[in-house]
């Protein structure tokens, strides 16, 4: 097939919240599994302190990294288990933390059972913003080095969205965050942003950004 990106150079640095954006198609979800090895480069490198992540052990890399997706996936089950699915050793103040920096605490608190509720297949018992919240919970016990959001607040108000940006800066100095976005509010608290269109990456000023761009919702 034809090449979905081209010349691409980017140096993503730990404490600092990088953003992309581009159009819907642009790529931005191809380079997030590309630097998640979750798919192969047919050219050039991807560098994890200076070494190519291909030759990491598979096991060590997806210990140093975590994915949250727009859609994320909950097995069926309850809250605690499906956060120990991130790290089965985290204790369950570790777990309350993850939850209150994803802003998800007071509605898991609220459920019958809080923890050891059940969120039902592929968590139907939960909101589409409530999995989302979850899902970054859950990502976060596994304390990653370099955690990877791909428009992950899409079913998030504006309020809840910024909260979390607020608390994942505040918290993470020491891992690398990079974001595939649309929304213009975490545009707004980037250090820097890259604009991914016809295959190429560009990097801009997050006060020049295209706001009609940054704002475009994916169907």
């Amino acid at each position: 097939g034809s090449e979905v990106l081209q010349d691409i150079n980017l140096e993503l640095k730990p404490g600092r919240l990088t953003v992309i954006i581009g159009e819907s198609g642009a790529g931005k979800s191809t380079l997030c599994d590309l630097i998640l090895r979750l798919r192969v480069p047919t050219a050039g490198k991807i560098l994890y302190n200076e070494l190519e992540i291909g030759r990491l052990e598979e096991d060590f890399l997806r210990g140093l990294t975590a994915l949250v997706e727009q859609e994320p996936f909950l097995f069926e089950g309850t809250v605690r288990e499906n956060l120990l699915l991130a790290n089965p050793n985290a204790s369950e103040s570790q777990l309350w933390d993850a939850l209150s920096s994803a802003r998800a605490s007071d509605f898991v608190r609220a459920l019958p059972k809080g923890l050891d509720a059940d969120v039902g297949q592929r968590g139907v018992m939960l909101s589409a913003g409530e999995k989302q919240r979850l899902a970054l919970a859950r990502a976060l016990v596994r304390k990653p080095r370099f955690l990877v959001l791909d428009e992950f607040t899409s079913s998030l108000d504006v309020e809840n969205e910024a909260e979390i940006i607020d608390a994942l800066i505040a918290t993470a100095s020491d891992t690398i965050i990079l974001c595939a976005t649309h929304r213009p509010s975490i545009v707004a608290k980037a250090s820097e942003v890259y604009q991914l269109a016809n295959k190429h990456l560009l990097r801009i000023d997050p006060s020049s950004v295209p706001w009609q761009a940054a704002a475009k919702v994916e169907p």
